[in-house]
């Protein structure tokens, strides 16, 4: 799956000509973030924008009887959740931001590893295995979680039997996706 991102943009409510941006990807270890001071505006409250993209799903493989012919042999992970929130902060402070990486993909009966963050391995049948999950984007405050973006499912592999697709859900909902 597709590693996930985050984008934290800085300012002053009385002066965005001064306004600030990072883009940070994906780290086996969280990112320390430290809020700069604006122009003439060190000490005083800033305003923050995080917007972050959790880690895809991995993909899964069509397992294919041997002489046959298929034009599409693959499953889908599901895309990566998308959290964004403003929030008070002071120039000086810490923050800390974990991006999450994508999930693996599974082959034949050997699952998909899960992404950093929080994906975790695809689950293993007699004869196939799902894909790993994405892991979660996460902006922290001395350990509290101020916001977070989840990752998406790996998919399940299929035999040309199965009469459903078993492609990954997408991050941030409360329930997968149905097998279609």
């Amino acid at each position: 799956g597709t590693d996930g991102a985050a984008i934290l943009s800085i300012y002053d409510d009385d002066d965005r000509s001064q306004a600030q941006a990072v883009y940070l990807k994906a780290s086996r270890t969280p990112r320390r973030y430290v809020v700069p001071p604006l122009g003439s505006h060190r000490g005083t409250t800033l305003r923050l924008v995080a917007k972050l993209w959790g880690a895809g799903g991995g993909g899964g493989t069509l397992h294919i009887p041997p002489g046959s012919t298929v034009a599409n042999a693959s499953t889908f992970g599901g895309g990566g959740g998308f959290a964004q929130a403003s929030f008070a902060v002071v120039a000086g402070e810490t923050l800390e931001v974990f991006v999450g990486s994508g999930g693996r993909g599974a082959f034949a009966d050997a699952p998909g590893a899960g992404g950093e963050r929080g994906g975790n391995y695809g689950g293993r049948a007699t004869d196939r295995a799902g894909a790993g999950g994405g892991g979660a984007t996460e902006l922290k405050r001395r350990e509290m979680l101020l916001l977070s973006a989840g990752g998406g499912g790996g998919s399940g592999s299929k035999l040309m039997k199965d009469t459903c697709t078993p492609n990954g859900g997408a991050g941030g909902g409360s329930a997968g996706a149905q097998c279609v």
